[in-house]
């Protein structure tokens, strides 16, 4: 089972009883494959993030492959296609990377497909992956809503209402996306790896983050969308949360 929801594969302090991971695996599922933490998603194509990798998945795993290794070549396939796309993995391209996780028996086929005799299933390339650039948006000042150009934020919130209704009044949080981070008041990939500080052509991109509590029944859940704008204001990107 792939799942794409928000914590899905969330399992601290968790039974079978409140956890789906947990009770699909209790049920009998062979394998369990989803998010630890916010998952996100596209509302259009190109497919970005979890939609991405799930589609990843079911390709390598219709090969077939073995549960385990089609959610590593996935995981490869992202970050190689995201960084051709961008240059570089953002902040939403990592956390899918880094969250999903599989439960279960990573060595588990299908009964659908028919292994061929003598077919590896399981390689491991020679040489070492490209090296990969990552970007942050945490830290450092934010810029606060009121502070940037109301028409233009008017037109972002536009965006956002189309998919998300009811966002217009969400709390909204502007970084700046940076390439090298010198960590301080947060953990990151670009800190941790040690990526070296570019200076951005023509200015950094923006990333806003609007954030909302959407009451059902009794719970209260986290709905996010994240908008990722070049200097000119243009958007190139927007992920919404599963």
């Amino acid at each position: 089972m792939f799942t794409e929801a928000c914590y899905g594969a969330n399992i601290l302090g968790k039974t079978s009883q409140s956890s789906l991971c947990l009770k699909f695996l209790d049920a009998g599922s062979r394998a369990v494959i989803g998010s630890t933490k916010i998952s996100y998603g596209s509302i259009t194509t190109p497919l970005i993030a979890a939609d991405l990798l799930g589609r990843l998945f079911w390709e390598y795993l219709n090969q077939p492959l073995p549960v385990g290794e089609a959610l590593r070549r996935a995981k490869l396939k992202l970050a190689t296609d995201m960084h051709r796309r961008q240059g570089f993995l953002d902040g939403e391209d990592q956390k899918t990377l880094i969250s999903f996780v599989l439960y279960g028996d990573p060595l588990h086929c299908p009964t659908y497909v028919t292994v061929r005799s003598g077919h590896k299933t399981i390689i491991r390339r020679m040489t070492r992956p490209e090296h990969l650039k990552t970007v942050c948006a945490l830290g450092g000042p934010c810029t606060d809503s009121e502070n940037l150009d109301q028409a233009y934020l008017k037109r972002v919130k536009a965006i956002v209402s189309q998919y998300l209704p009811g966002m217009a009044d969400a709390q909204c949080r502007i970084h700046h996306q940076h390439h090298g981070c010198k960590g301080g008041d947060h953990l990151c990939p670009t800190h941790q790896l040690g990526i070296k500080s570019l200076e951005a052509e023509g200015g950094e991109n923006l990333v806003i983050t609007f954030s909302k509590h959407v009451r059902d029944g009794a719970l209260q859940h986290p709905h996010f969308a994240r908008l990722t704008l070049d200097p000119t204001g243009k958007v190139l990107k927007l992920a919404v949360s599963r």
